[in-house]
């Protein structure tokens, strides 16, 4: 007997029992109910002319001639049927031609392609060009998964000898999804029956050993190191905008520096052209970002500096061909710092690390503002810093007067000139109106009905910027934001 099930892509497959005892698949794709329950009938009189030894009815010869030839090819597969002449000396799909056919057909930026080479070329490295597609099994996949933790010859930049360095553990992690995706597109192209790489654990895809917080005096050291005015502004758009460098910088217009009021006051905001997140659609290809008074200084000045008829922020960059990783790192050292690695990304990882403590609750709006989603953003790009352990472990050893949750991540002294010198109150421990629980009850008692405030006269909570501050208010500048960013 053979059975019929659906797998959660929808797509339709027959399980049956052959002959030597083992259970086998045919898939066949997304096809009606009726004719997979035609097929199911046809599958069941095959594997009872292959256990038995008879021959096939006419109508069954019938309609096995009749069947197209992928669905053919898997029934012989699985032992249900002969080969047929034409396909017997049929060339066998070697994983260079499922390579080929899968780069070819790839969409996405320039970078995700140079992505899916890499791992291209660590397929073919391990199993060869002219490996079969079929031999690759669940067994050769888990091999090829070991293999890639050890460490392999890595050209780094230029050099002219290779260096033998261990893959990080993202980076892994990475080649083995990509993996995925290609022979997902062989068993789709039905060049084979199943994805070997399915199942197969990669890891975390986060290298937290390559983070690395640029504090604002440092990133105002590195400022006053930079050789131009475009210089500057490049690094200040990155540390004080977070925008994505050099994607972000390219499409930069004096025209996107506009002065909004909000609340009565006047603030400035970026207007940002986003080619990463463009193909997601719904307003992903820009957003607003605020301005702050360090970015604002530093465009101010480029603005002086540039030539009059000028209408791009960087035109110096505006090609999207400048190598600015080298450059950038003779800056560091001149203003008297180690080099980190990720160097522009980590900027903008400094950037979002800073608004998550100035704006604490609002993760929505300073993800959106980066231009990801909140989920992104804790997983990818808030840092622990130091002082948020020292700060945690004090509170967690000084005794609490009134026994409220004690503050970790903020201290007074920062977050006092966000509120205006005051700072928020505080939800107490317990309600004074409300009485004290009952000893020997199991059910809770309501609160008085005069501490009940009515919903037509409570207050919406409101951020009220310090005198004189330049930050940007919360209202008026949060993008809308969707979990599809990236």
């Amino acid at each position: 007997m053979a059975s019929l099930s659906m797998d959660k892509n929808g797509t339709t497959r027959i399980q049956f029992v052959a002959g030597d005892g083992e259970r086998r698949a045919i898939r066949l794709g997304k096809v009606p109910v009726k004719i997979a329950e035609t097929v199911l009938r046809r599958v069941e009189q095959l594997a009872a002319h292959r256990i038995a030894g008879t021959a096939h009815e006419p109508d069954l010869s019938a309609w096995l001639a009749a069947v197209p030839p992928v669905l053919y090819g898997r029934l012989v597969r699985v032992g249900l049927a002969a080969p047929r002449a034409e396909d017997v000396a049929a060339p066998v799909a070697a994983l260079q031609e499922l390579i080929d056919k899968f780069l070819r057909r790839a969409t996405g930026k320039a970078a995700t392609v140079k992505v899916y080479g890499q791992c291209a070329a660590s397929l073919l490295d391990h199993f060869g060009p002219a490996a079969p597609v079929a031999s690759i099994t669940p067994e050769a996949a888990d091999a090829w998964r070991a293999w890639l933790a050890e460490p392999h010859p890595i050209r780094i930049g230029r050099a002219r000898k290779p260096v033998v360095k261990r893959l990080a553990v993202a980076t892994q992690a990475k080649r083995l999804e990509v993996a995925r995706q290609i022979f997902a597109k062989g068993v789709r192209w039905g060049m084979i029956d199943r994805n070997p790489f399915e199942g197969v654990r990669g890891g975390s895809k986060v290298n937290v050993s390559r983070w690395r917080y640029v504090s604002r005096a440092e990133a105002a050291a590195i400022v006053d190191a930079c050789p131009t005015h475009e210089w500057r502004a490049i690094v200040g758009l990155a540390r004080y905008g977070g925008l994505r460098v050099p994607s972000e910088l390219i499409g930069l217009r004096w025209a996107d520096l506009e002065r909004r009021a909000v609340d009565g006051r006047e603030v400035w905001s970026l207007r940002v052209r986003s080619p990463k997140t463009e193909h997601h659609g719904d307003g992903h290809g820009q957003r607003f970002v605020p301005v702050g008074e360090e970015l604002l200084a530093i465009l101010e000045d480029c603005r002086r500096r540039a030539a009059r008829a000028e209408t791009r922020i960087l035109p110096g960059v505006a090609d999207g061909t400048v190598n600015l990783r080298t450059e950038f790192s003779r800056i560091v050292v001149r203003a008297g710092l180690p080099m980190w690695e990720k160097p522009f990304q980590n900027l903008r990882s400094s950037c979002e690390t800073d608004w998550l403590e100035m704006f604490p609750g609002r993760i929505a709006a300073v993800a959106g503002w980066m231009g990801h989603s909140p989920t992104v953003a804790m997983r990818h790009y808030a840092q622990v810093l130091p002082q948020h352990f020292g700060g945690a472990a004090a509170a967690v050893t000084r005794p609490q007067e009134n026994d409220t949750a004690p503050e970790l991540a903020f201290s007074a002294e920062k977050r006092a000139p966000l509120y205006g010198g005051a700072l928020p109150e505080t939800k107490a421990a317990h309600n004074p109106a409300q009485h004290e629980p009952a000893r020997g009850r199991k059910a809770r008692q309501a609160p008085e009905a005069e501490t009940r405030i009515p919903r037509e006269k409570r207050g919406s909570p409101r951020i009220v910027q310090a005198e004189g501050s330049q930050r940007v208010g919360a209202t008026g500048f949060e993008p809308a934001t969707s979990t599809s960013r990236t």
